[in-house]
């Protein structure tokens, strides 16, 4: 059992981990990277309860960066699809959905856990690890979108790879 708190890293679905330092801390990160570029950073929360504080964080630290917000509810998938890249402050399925996707996911990892994001060791998604990366990140993207070039940073596939959730043992528990 995981001790909830704010700050922990590790464990998915935890409502006070989606809105916890890390994932305000990555936000700000990305709100600063996205300023000064037509972009729109869409944030959606997912969880219900997060909507508010999620919104009154970004209302505090937009600045002129372009942010809006989609309600909890949103179907996920049907906002990824008409996105150009998905950004995650943590580890999620939402990963996978952009992978599968086939958009551009980049998992933002300040904390510095190096185990807990095995695909991108695949090519399949990108970790940044500071925010001078996340803005080199968010430039390259941009200027493959204006010019109309593949980023380099869409999933790769060579037709071998296998997902999975939890462990491969085949008892689909853990």
């Amino acid at each position: 059992m995981l001790y909830y708190t704010p700050s922990v890293y590790s464990y998915v679905g935890v409502s006070q981990y989606e809105f916890g330092s890390p994932m305000r801390r990555s936000l700000e990160y990305m709100i600063r990277a996205v300023e000064g570029y037509s972009i729109s950073l869409i944030v959606k929360a997912h969880y219900l309860a997060d909507e508010v504080p999620l919104a009154d964080f970004v209302r505090k630290h937009k600045g002129k960066s372009n942010v809006a917000m989609v309600k909890a509810k949103m179907d996920f998938f049907k906002l990824l699809i008409n996105c150009q890249a998905v950004f995650m402050a943590h580890w999620s399925t939402a990963v996978m959905e952009g992978i599968i996707a086939r958009v551009p996911t980049i998992v933002l990892n300040y904390s510095g856990i190096e185990d807990g994001f095995p695909f991108a060791k695949h090519g399949l998604c990108t970790v940044s690890r500071d925010p001078r990366e996340l803005k080199g990140i968010i430039e390259e993207l941009y200027s493959a979108f204006v010019t109309g070039k593949k980023s380099r940073y869409v999933p790769t596939y060579d037709g071998n790879k296998v997902f999975y959730v939890g462990l491969n043992d085949g008892l689909n528990t853990d």
